[in-house]
């Protein structure tokens, strides 16, 4: 385990860089900031060691751009015009006056917020965050642990833990994108993905779930027999259409309980990812568009440079009691966990 400054906050606090590293040199570096992810190093199949995620070289970039590697919460992905209610109250969240949906956590989500580093050991670092009673609109004073584990196997565990002292959504997720070639001046489109799932959520505008499943078979969001990722996304179906240049969609996942629900495979490095997860959904993002004059490590940024895999409970589920309810209750323990392992063939 080694720890240096990456940078300063705007207001003075130093962020600390912590990089844990394996008996195989696979490496995860990560910092408070956002909880976040910075690099993940794995080997290809000619033992040569890339990064596998899209970031950023300094500090700064972090604060301009927002969701790179980050935890996302206290409630990740959407919900309906900014509002839901419990027990008959109702919550208004952040930006929901201007009549748009709330996305990952508000304006100022924990993407944006400092955790505290409450503890490192040589292959673990827990991260925690206090989110006030009020922040974002969100009822309840709620406290949220993230701890990253990097085992011998190559596998990069995550697990979330919640509290809360009012009943409150909780919905906690990574926002990484995977870019398995090593080489992040390359786009993802023939990475061959496999996802165990027979249906996607149906969505109307902006991409807020109508509370419906819809099937897979024959269309371009089938990927339960693996295929590249680029061979159907130009495919003119209303839902790519909507998205423009690219997945974003929320898949129901297959089998209930821990299981093993993605396979990525990069024919060109060899490397493979699967990804592990008790969770109902997950989103896959194709970093469709890209900030102008944004880049990765000083390459610049273009579409289908990486792709999301976040595994969590479905969008809009405060609002959707025919999902699987987000809501935690005081004495309660919100607790979920997602294994991305890392191999070569």
């Amino acid at each position: 385990m080694e720890k240096r400054v990456f940078g300063k906050m705007p207001t003075g606090e130093e962020v600390d860089l912590i990089i844990l590293e394996n008996k195989n040199g696979t490496q995860v570096h990560m910092m408070p900031y956002g909880a976040r992810l910075v690099k993940i190093l794995t080997k290809d199949k000619d033992g040569n060691l890339g990064d596998v995620i899209l970031g950023y070289k300094t500090l700064d970039e972090y604060l301009k751009f927002n969701f790179q590697g980050t935890v996302v919460g206290r409630f990740g992905n959407r919900i309906s015009n900014g509002t839901f209610s419990i027990d008959g109250v109702e919550y208004r969240l952040a930006a929901a006056g201007t009549g748009r949906h709330t996305l990952h956590g508000g304006m100022t989500g924990f993407f944006a917020r400092l955790f505290e580093t409450a503890k490192v050991t040589e292959n673990s670092v827990e991260y925690r965050y206090l989110s006030v009673d009020g922040e974002e609109g969100f009822p309840g004073n709620c406290t949220v642990t993230v701890t990253y584990t990097l085992t011998e196997d190559d596998a990069l565990e995550i697990e979330y833990t919640a509290v809360t002292d009012k009943k409150t959504p909780v919905n906690l997720t990574n926002h990484a994108f995977f870019n398995l070639n090593g080489n992040i001046d390359s786009n993802v489109r023939d990475t061959i993905l496999m996802i165990d799932a027979d249906s996607i959520l149906s969505t109307g505008d902006d991409l807020i779930p109508d509370g419906t499943y819809r099937p897979v078979e024959g269309t371009a969001f089938d990927f339960r027999k693996p295929k590249p990722i680029g061979q159907d996304i130009h495919d003119p179906n209303e839902h790519l259409l909507q998205v423009h240049n690219g997945y974003d969609t929320s898949y129901v996942l297959n089998g209930e309980g821990f299981r093993k629900v993605v396979e990525a495979y990069e024919p060109k490095s060899g490397r493979v990812m699967e990804v592990f997860t008790d969770q109902p959904c997950m989103q896959l993002f194709t970093s469709n568009n890209v900030f102008p004059g944004s880049t990765f490590s000083g390459v610049p940024a273009q579409p289908q440079q990486g792709f999301c895999l976040e595994t969590q409970l479905c969008p809009d589920a405060p609002n959707r009691p025919e999902f699987k309810s987000c809501i935690v209750s005081p004495g309660e323990v919100y607790k979920t966990k997602t294994v991305y392992k890392f191999s070569v063939k």
